[in-house]
């Protein structure tokens, strides 16, 4: 007799099957807080599921958010309830459990599909919103010329994805892993400065046929002065173009040089500087449907001197950095081009890893390489596939590690001043023992992009690797602060870095951060949170479902933390912990 409650085996599959989907494949934000409810429902967390928890631990708010004044989890709650009725009305309606959100409550029910009934779709309440914490019931491959790649796609994938695959572009936006859609609505910037943002949120949720193909070409048209600003618009408009310009993913077009005139492709970033010292307000406008899709206004105080520089730093970042402002918006667009489509799928595997979306992306990005050997950009984000795939052993096949270098040479031999390739250099040395080399890249990818957050934070995560706890974490907090939707490896480094100095506070809360089930890491982060608190039943079911991704778990511990090159005080201590986990080093 089937038992009349989902057990949590079930409810993880369903949540899989779920985000997995293509309904939700490109809405990360709905990903992350679906998650977030339904693993904190089966570790016997309800009543933590609450408006505050939601955005702070889901959708990236800072520790000050104000529900009050901020909407943000009400509309991504209704959202959510929506799609989850669209999914389970069309492909998930052969699910056996489904998942629902009730109206007046966060919390998720589990059921099964017989005893479901389909709701009509939901429609905002005009009622004063009420939060309940109530409990849950519960074959051979091509080699591409000169690398020594070996690509070989799925037969899924091809069918999939080289039908449909146009040559390949220079300059394409990189793109986010399962990094928040609506990111637009409250990115922070970088040290103090933020007052407003304004989003019209009815374009993300917008039914409307989106026009042209949606490229990652941002044209920088004028700055105006309304008042008496001490602001130069020449200066600030010059400073500006030097930041995105920086950005390798981006085709950066100078309107007012006279460059592309009348271009209606991508975006078109404008600003005006206002009466105040350091105000500037900016909007980000898609050209081919005219929608404004992002405004905000920034401040800036200190030396005049260095106002344009501050004020572009800020911005720049804001709309150009991964998981920002134009790589959120590319994602809602239902045509982009298929490099573009490809990155921002490889940034979804770094948001939310597991064994089907590396997949997916290995296979989309081999593919634009065979179509076009050399785009740099793609080349540099499949070497940190091939990487993962070593580290891994998702979806394994010969010699990962060799790949990953040689896809990392090619990129670097067709870019050698991308930040984006020797990012990916940076890592496969560092990975191959080479440490001195990759930390003298690491320090030069800060002078090829100082505003691209995740290369601030992937040098900090080397830090401490190398037992440098303080330097890697600060640098990883200020990337965290500047960018909200942040991958969970940020976590597990910060995790890493309190476990080691004895902080167990810090290391509990960077430990509960980290919600994607698949994430390997994430996983050896809980267990040593579950063992320090005696919980017995949490770490046997923790440590089984570690080994049941990445098998070698389960055989050495020490020859699975050996691919992620730990200091030797990190590989011992965190050996000894899995060993009192039951795991065998």
């Amino acid at each position: 007799m089937t038992p009349e409650h989902p057990s949590p085996t079930e409810i993880r599959s369903a949540l899989q099957r779920v985000t997995l989907s293509e309904a939700f494949r490109n809405t990360p934000q709905l990903v992350s807080f679906l998650t977030f409810v339904v693993e904190r429902s089966l570790a016997g967390e309800a009543q933590e599921i609450k408006g505050y928890t939601i955005a702070t631990r889901a959708l990236g708010r800072p520790p000050d958010f104000d529900p009050q004044t901020d909407p943000i989890v009400r509309v991504e709650a209704g959202r959510l309830r929506r799609a989850l009725d669209l999914y389970y009305a069309g492909s998930g309606k052969g699910d056996p459990v489904r998942i629902r959100i009730p109206r007046g409550s966060y919390v998720p029910r589990f059921e099964r599909a017989e005893e479901a009934s389909a709701p009509p779709i939901d429609v905002p309440s005009k009622e004063p919103f009420r939060e309940e914490a109530g409990i849950p019931e519960i074959g051979p491959a091509p080699v591409l010329v000169g690398t020594g790649i070996e690509a070989e796609p799925t037969q899924a994938g091809k069918a999939g994805w080289m039908a449909r695959f146009l040559p390949a572009r220079r300059g394409l936006a990189a793109a986010a892993a399962i990094g928040f859609l609506v990111v637009l609505t409250g990115l922070i910037a970088a040290g103090a400065g933020l007052i407003e943002v304004f989003v019209r949120q009815e374009n993300v949720t917008s039914a409307t046929p989106l026009g042209k193909e949606t490229q990652s070409t941002l044209a920088v048209g004028p700055v105006e002065r309304i008042g008496s600003s001490s602001i130069s618009p020449e200066a600030l408009r010059s400073a500006l173009i030097d930041v995105l310009a920086r950005f390798d993913e981006i085709e950066v077009i100078d309107l007012a040089a006279g460059s592309h005139p009348g271009s209606r492709r991508g975006y078109l970033l404008t600003a005006t500087v206002g009466d105040g010292i350091g105000d500037a307000t900016v909007r980000l406008t898609h050209q081919p449907t005219g929608e404004v899709v992002w405004t905000r206004t920034f401040h800036a105080s200190g030396n005049t001197q260095f106002i344009q520089t501050e004020l572009a730093g800020r911005i720049g970042t804001a709309v150009a950095q991964p998981y920002g402002v134009l790589e959120a918006d590319l994602r809602r667009r239902s045509r982009v081009d298929e490099r573009t489509r490809c990155l921002l799928m490889a940034r979804d595997y770094w948001r939310s890893p597991s064994a089907e979306m590396h997949a997916q992306a290995r296979d989309c990005l081999e593919a634009v390489v065979t179509d076009d050997p050399g785009a740099a950009t793609v080349l540099a984000a499949l070497s940190l596939i091939y990487l993962d795939e070593y580290r891994t052993e998702r979806n394994l096949r010969p010699e990962p590690l060799d790949r990953a270098l040689a896809a990392a040479r090619r990129a670097i031999e067709a870019e050698p001043e991308s930040a984006q390739t020797n990012y990916a250099m940076m890592a496969v040395l560092f990975a191959r023992g080479d440490t001195a080399q990759a930390l003298g890249i690491g320090r030069h990818l800060l002078e090829l992009n100082p505003h691209d957050t995740n290369l601030l934070a992937e040098l900090g995560s080397r830090y401490v690797r190398l037992g440098r706890y303080r330097e890697g974490v600060q640098l990883i907090d200020r990337a965290a602060e500047a960018n909200p939707a942040y991958p969970p490896w940020y976590d597990f480094f910060r995790f890493l870095a309190a476990y080691m100095e004895g902080d167990w506070p810090a290391a509990k809360a960077a430990a509960a951060r980290i919600v994607e089930p698949d994430y390997i890491l994430g996983l050896v982060a809980k267990i040593a949170v579950a063992q320090q608190e005696g919980r017995k039943d949490d770490v046997k079911a923790l440590a089984d479902r570690l080994v049941g991704l990445q098998p070698e778990y389960g055989k050495s511990t020490r020859s699975a933390l050996g691919r992620w090159n730990f200091a030797e005080e990190i590989r011992e201590r965190l050996i000894q912990m899995l060993d009192a986990a039951g795991l065998p080093a």
